[in-house]
């Protein structure tokens, strides 16, 4: 069963053989400089850096060890605040080497040295000084990064089938409802569309039954007119002709 780590305080990295986190570390140089997730190692002749992962959330390592990414987050923040940059060693002697962090940080969304690591991982750059060291990362005799540190160790509880069940019928139960939300939000937005529809039609309508009074009236209006016209000629002409 899987142990959950928590106050975690790491202080010291060592560079190994093969981590605990069972992730390798990258190998940077000045004529390298384009870095990606890789399981092997780019090498340099140059003086380089090397870059890895110190621990990633909820990832079980190879003590059947994990930790959360708030735990792993004030573990990453703690280690640069008390100073341990030095603090590196190989393969847990406690002995520090030639080689300091400098750079510490967490992983986010497009990371452009880990792209494809897990949101919330710790990663670190380590300079290194010597041609020992970098001597030991291009023949493979450093191929990994671990930590020291003192955590509290709380034993994970399984999850049953018969609780995975229920949640599986909880999250059934929660979609089921989401969707009939999302389908009664669409009613509504037909039924309003609808209303707004039959609004205008009738206001339409109304409309057309004014522009049409007002037509008869005025063709009633011009109809008198015109008969007015045709009195006022005949009255003329009776006029002219009386002397």
């Amino acid at each position: 069963m899987a142990t959950k780590l928590e106050n975690l305080e790491v202080s010291m990295i060592s560079l190994v053989k093969s981590g605990a986190n069972k992730k390798s570390i990258i190998y940077k140089s000045a004529k390298e400089p384009n870095l990606s997730k890789d399981i092997k190692i780019i090498k340099s002749d140059e003086e380089g850096v090397v870059y890895g992962i110190v621990y990633s959330p909820n990832e079980i390592d190879s003590q059947g060890d994990f930790a959360d990414a708030n735990t792993i987050k004030t573990a990453a923040y703690s280690f640069m605040k008390s100073g341990f940059a030095k603090n590196v060693d190989r393969e847990h002697s406690f002995n520090n080497v030639d080689a300091y962090v400098c750079q510490s940080w967490l992983i986010k969304s497009g990371d452009p040295v880990f792209p494809d690591e897990k949101e919330g991982s710790w990663a670190v750059a380590i300079k290194l000084e010597s041609d020992e060291l970098k001597d030991a990362v291009k023949k493979g005799e450093i191929s990994g990064i671990s930590m020291a540190g003192v955590a509290n160790k709380i034993q994970a509880q399984e999850t049953s089938k018969s609780e995975n069940s229920l949640t599986n019928l909880i999250k059934s139960i929660e979609n089921i409802f989401k969707q009939k939300r999302e389908e009664k939000v669409e009613q509504d937005v037909l039924k309003a569309i609808q209303s707004g529809l039959d609004s205008y039609k009738q206001s339409f309508d109304e409309l057309s039954l004014k522009l049409e009074s007002l037509e008869k009236r005025v063709k009633l209006s011009e109809e008198a007119l015109s008969k007015s016209a045709q009195k006022i000629d005949i009255k003329i002409d009776e006029n002219q002709g009386v002397l």
